[in-house]
């Protein structure tokens, strides 16, 4: 249920259309492996590794997201994945969920679904390439006659990869670990893991298809992203000039793509603007 609730926060990018046949994550003892080696332990402080460590050493499930490539602009999507406030306020403001995020420190949120879950995030780490983040929260409500409380890791993975005309195709990945800690919730869990796992597959793939559009949008009408992003009255007025500024960013970027792209006049059909009309 966190890993589900994380994974619909913090997006990797995808095409604005998804396709009725669904990509599927895997739980496959290999890609465990390697999302543990993946992990950048090295660059953790010690209270971010002892956290990791912790859910990572114990007997949680694995689960990562079906891997997507999409054309999107890297300053805009790495904004959108540290600042995923901004993501939910624009739904709340579409009238599409009743998640609840609220920054609670300059790398922490608290999050509550309004259907019995509730939630700490915190970024233990974060480059261009890989950010890691560490859930602890908990459900309470008719699924379980008692709270259920677990500890997450999730790593999201990026890579860029520059395109012909200029754009650029984002690789995002999603290994998801979750530790639920209450004595027989574990059992709970695993029996209903093949439903956790369409469920976190699905919340990924329709978030993902949202930041894209936005993307697409920020880049086709800036004006209209930046009086969006002047609703957000829920965010941090910094937070939201940020994102203004940055869907007029891409829209720049996207707007010195499609110049460099026209076709230019061949040399010996411009003349310099004083001598057109001259006559001798």
């Amino acid at each position: 249920m966190l890993a589900g609730l994380a994974a619909t926060l913090f997006a990797a990018t995808l095409a604005a259309h998804v396709q009725a046949a669904e990509p599927k994550g895997t739980t496959s003892r290999a890609a465990r492996q390697e999302a543990m080696r993946d992990i950048p332990f090295d660059r953790l402080d010690a209270d971010a590794r002892r956290k990791a460590a912790a859910v990572l050493n114990a007997d949680s499930m694995f689960r990562r997201m079906p891997v997507e490539t999409v054309a999107c602009d890297p300053n805009l999507y790495l904004f959108l994945l540290r600042h995923p406030e901004v993501v939910v306020e624009i739904w709340q403001l579409m009238g599409v969920t009743d998640l609840k995020l609220a920054r609670s420190g300059p790398e922490s949120f608290k999050v509550a679904d309004n259907a019995g879950t509730t939630g700490h995030v915190e970024f233990l780490y974060g480059d261009q390439n890989v950010h890691v983040l560490y859930v602890e929260g908990e459900y309470r409500g008719p699924l379980y006659p008692r709270a259920i409380k677990a500890h997450c890791v999730l790593a999201m993975h990026s890579r860029y990869a520059r395109r012909a005309d200029g754009s650029y195709a984002i690789t995002s990945r999603l290994d998801t670990f979750v530790d639920v800690k209450n004595v027989g919730a574990d059992l709970v869990a695993k029996t209903f893991q093949n439903v956790f796992g369409r469920t976190t597959d699905h919340n990924f793939i329709e978030t993902a298809g949202f930041i894209g559009k936005l993307s697409e949008t920020a880049e086709d009408n800036p004006g209209g992203v930046q009086r969006l992003a002047g609703k957000l009255t829920g965010v941090d007025p910094q937070v939201r000039d940020l994102f203004a500024q940055c869907a007029a960013e891409t829209a720049r970027r996207a707007d010195e793509r499609s110049a460099a792209a026209r076709p230019q006049p061949a040399a010996a059909d411009v003349q310099p603007a004083a001598a057109q009309g001259l006559r001798r």
